[in-house]
């Protein structure tokens, strides 16, 4: 496609843009699906270059990409996301098997945790085992693209697939009850853009001190923002064990920096102009403190300097680390298992696509 003047991008050869006096046209290539967007002139003209030098079939308005059902407004600012596809096979193959289940309102039960079986420790039979691990291919899936509120609980069942007790397999089954019984949930896209037309980004990062019971290593929990959508998040064992809460939220701060400097660089390639500083919330002073001071001391000094290129982005004014009451974070939902009411409210903020800007006066 370079022959057609399209530009490839450097972070992802999968991801393209052409400008020229019809306007931008951006492709997105998927194996062989592709995506256009851009100014209609544009697309209608990069479609008619590419039939020239590839058989191609076009499908015409997004709306099934990958298994996802994109719907959107008429004024294409707002729109809603979700996968009905992965989830009626999910009820297909489950239905039976949680039907007789209680109605769970959260995923998981509150402050539980799994811990990795023994040795001596009943595992379930190779057939529950291959049922186990097709759910988690499934709910992974879901978790990546429209699912975030049910990250946690898939991070904690995606360990046990080498051996899962009869408990982690009841407790699976409760999560897909959940997920059946809130299969209507979609993601929210509600764009939110200034009159210049600058894009906002915004990010949470939180930790859970030690909460692998297994090992004691930290939890990290991060979700970014882009024009008030939520564009990624995670959950995600820590790969060290931390001496304290403020490096377990520091890491967090550094995993949620190389999410935001990825979504900054695609959007610099896409010629879009960016809000700066780029803000992210923490509710952990102490690590706040570390990313704004480079200090040196006898707690500090064995942090791994790639953790600390942090400090960079900050000092150059890109990134800017604001506090947060714990209540208000909602990277919280991805780092434990919570209460039925601090569920619900960062799952309706997530969901939605709030980044809970009005609640600013109240962080002060």
């Amino acid at each position: 496609l370079k022959d057609l003047n399209f530009e490839v991008s450097l972070l992802d050869p999968c991801l393209m843009s052409r400008n020229d006096e019809n306007g931008t046209a951006i492709l997105c290539i998927y194996v062989d699906d592709v995506l256009i967007i851009g100014n209609k002139k544009a697309i209608d003209k990069a479609i008619v270059d590419i039939e020239r030098k590839f058989d191609i079939r076009k499908e015409g308005k997004l709306r099934d990409y990958l298994g996802c059902i994109i719907e959107f407004a008429e004024d294409n600012m707002s729109g809603t996301i979700h996968q009905p596809h992965t989830l009626n096979k999910l009820e297909k193959k489950f239905k039976n098997l949680v039907k007789d289940m209680r109605k769970s309102e959260i995923p998981s039960a509150p402050g539980s945790h799994l811990l990795r079986p023994n040795e001596s420790d009943l595992k379930i039979d190779n057939e529950k085992q291959a049922l186990y691990r097709s759910a988690i291919g499934m709910l992974l899936y879901l978790t990546k693209h429209t699912r975030p509120d049910i990250a946690n609980a898939v991070r904690e069942h995606s360990r046990m697939m080498d051996g899962a007790t009869p408990e982690h397999y009841k407790t699976l089954m409760r999560l897909i009850k959940y997920v059946i019984d809130t299969k209507n949930h979609t993601l929210k896209l509600n764009v939110t853009r200034n009159d210049e037309n600058i894009f906002n980004i915004q990010g949470y990062s939180d930790s859970d001190y030690a909460g692998n019971k297994d090992d004691r290593k930290s939890i990290t929990g991060v979700v970014v923002y882009c024009a008030g959508v939520p564009i990624a998040w995670k959950s995600k064992g820590q790969k060290a064990v931390s001496f304290s809460s403020t490096e377990s939220e520091y890491y967090a701060i550094s995993e949620i920096c190389t999410e935001i400097i990825y979504v900054k660089q695609v959007l610099e390639f896409l010629k879009v102009t960016i809000d700066y500083p780029i803000i992210i919330r923490v509710d952990n002073v102490g690590a706040m403190f570390l990313a704004n001071n480079p200090v040196l001391s006898q707690r500090t000094k064995h942090i791994s300097v790639r953790h600390h290129f942090v400090r960079e982005f900050i000092e150059d004014g890109i990134l800017k680390i604001l506090f947060v009451k714990s209540k208000m974070n909602q990277a919280d939902i991805f780092t434990k298992n919570l209460s039925r009411d601090l569920y619900e409210r960062h799952k309706r903020s997530i969901m939605n696509g709030s980044n809970d800007e009005n609640n600013n006066e109240d962080e002060k």
